[in-house]
């Protein structure tokens, strides 16, 4: 390697280090798409507060969700969330609030060298009182792996195609039937090394004995930095499986964390970190 190449990859390296990760939360609040997970996990540290207006449609009754989540990276492979979501409209009108919390650790984090995917596993619950009230449990294992990757040589511009699978088992409970059901999730996700990201993901339905747990969803979201603290987003889905999809929402995302230069350098695969 030339000198002029060396020079090259330490400034790469350092660019990446300074650069804070873009793992925007779920609307669950583990890192993800919109509503599945990926095998990604905030670093260790990081701290990210999201906040989001979601249009739910309820048989023709429209009330604003707002979904509040925290997210704390509590290790180099764990992270914890909370959620707290509150809507301004009354139970007539089809108001309901959410309360909810989970983890996710990560397995095996995803090498472009030897071309290995990322595997992560966990859970998360949310408790839906009000015109809605019933509780939902979930535990998911999810794969995620580049499918498509292009950068220059020393990976300071470019972007990456990435695939998502997850196995999700779902319980409900409360107003509606008790009732498990095991299914998966899908995704796609584009992430520029700028920042910038597009996330696309599918929920099938969930329906037993006559009743509709779940319509099938498929959710798209746009996501763009505005700083190295602030990333905001916009796209439509179905917040947490009530309601039809199709629906607006928006959001914006604080990010905290320091990040020490790379010992290692090694084939970037998301926008950051």
């Amino acid at each position: 390697m030339t000198v002029l190449m060396r020079r090259f990859s330490v400034a790469a390296a350092l660019l990446a280090a300074t650069m804070l990760g873009w793992a925007f939360p779920t609307l669950y609040g583990d890192s993800g798409l919109v509503q599945v997970p990926t095998a990604d996990v905030l670093p260790d540290t990081f701290v990210e507060l999201s906040m989001n207006y979601a249009a739910v449609n309820i048989d023709g009754q429209k009330p604003i969700l707002y979904p509040l989540r925290l997210t704390y990276g509590a290790s180099e492979n764990t992270e914890l969330f909370v959620n707290v979501s509150e809507t301004s409209a009354k139970n007539a009108e089809g108001g309901f609030d959410g309360l909810g919390a989970g983890f996710k650790v990560q397995i095996i984090p995803e090498r472009l060298q030897s071309k290995s995917p990322g595997l992560a596993f966990g859970a998360r619950l949310i408790e839906l009182n009000g015109a809605v009230d019933r509780t939902q449990i979930e535990g998911y294992g999810v794969v995620t792996k580049t499918l498509y990757k292009q950068a220059d040589l020393v990976d300071e511009v470019g972007f990456t195609i990435r695939g998502h699978l997850a196995g999700i088992f779902t319980r409900f409970s409360g107003e509606i039937p008790s009732k498990d059901f095991i299914t998966a999730g899908v995704g796609l996700s584009y992430n520029n090394f700028n920042g910038t990201s597009i996330a696309l993901d599918y929920l099938p339905k969930l329906e037993s004995g006559g009743v509709e747990y779940r319509k099938a969803c498929f959710s798209a979201a746009v996501r763009r930095p505005l700083s190295k603290e602030f990333l905001i987003e916009l796209g439509t889905t179905q917040p947490y499986g009530i309601g039809s999809s199709g629906q607006l929402y928006a959001g914006l995302m604080y990010q905290w964390g320091i990040r020490d230069a790379p010992t290692k350098r090694e084939p970037r695969v998301d926008a950051g970190y």
